[in-house]
């Protein structure tokens, strides 16, 4: 036991002496002593201090139990990709976040730590599914940095839907925030989503981004 604790039992011993003094009627409630209030502050006190040092404890020992079953998810998932059995692998991350509540820092930590896996096809997916539940999350500024940094590493990288595509298109035309960008998922997205009713609102936004190039240069030129 340390000292802590000692002074800690010594004074609840005192409070309860005093509080047994109080219930037999010796001291009215309104006459309660300096002293007595003392202790009983003391003891708060004290009892606080202590049991804030075993929460924090308490929280530390979940928190390395939970890092380390995230490792073993990564783990698990690395060594089904290895073994070649991406579906599984795929499987395995998934059911994670889902167990997670498909939280974006969770698809931003497990996208960071799977970014030099061999399985090209795996990262994709993920980005993916994270560029739509941002997307779903209208964190517009976000979506966008992803995408542009997804495509400097894979030019080949899209959003998995015609509605994801056309979405991210229009977000980075507005403005003139991103206009390359726009370009670069539009540039294919007929052929993509052949037959889709959004090719030709994609197309029209292609002219749109054309047009503006062309006038943008001519201002230039003159």
């Amino acid at each position: 036991m340390n000292l802590l604790e000692t002074v800690r039992l010594l004074l609840f011993g005192r409070l309860s002496f005093w509080m047994m003094v109080r219930r037999q009627g010796i001291f009215p409630m309104h006459q309660s002593s300096p002293q007595s209030k003392i202790v009983l502050q003391l003891f708060a006190a004290l009892s606080v201090v202590g049991w804030y040092p075993r929460a924090f404890d308490r929280r530390r020992k979940l928190d390395l139990q939970n890092l380390a079953d995230d490792e073993a998810m990564l783990l698990d998932a690395h060594g089904s990709m290895r073994a070649g059995n991406p579906d599984r692998s795929w499987r395995v991350i998934t059911q994670w976040l889902n167990a997670r509540g498909d939280e974006a820092q969770d698809y931003a930590w497990v996208a960071a730590r799977i970014a030099n896996w061999d399985d090209a096809g795996c990262v994709s997916r993920l980005y993916q599914e994270r560029v739509a539940r941002l997307l779903m999350l209208k964190r517009t500024d976000e979506v966008l940095d992803v995408a542009v940094r997804r495509l400097a590493s894979d030019a080949h990288f899209r959003p998995k839907s015609a509605a994801d595509t056309l979405k991210l298109a229009q977000l980075a035309a507005q403005g003139g925030r991103l206009p390359r960008l726009s370009e670069v998922l539009l540039e294919d997205f007929a052929v993509r989503f052949k037959g889709d009713p959004r090719v030709a609102v994609a197309e029209a936004l292609k002219r749109h981004l054309i047009a503006v190039a062309h006038a943008q240069a001519r201002r230039k030129s003159a």
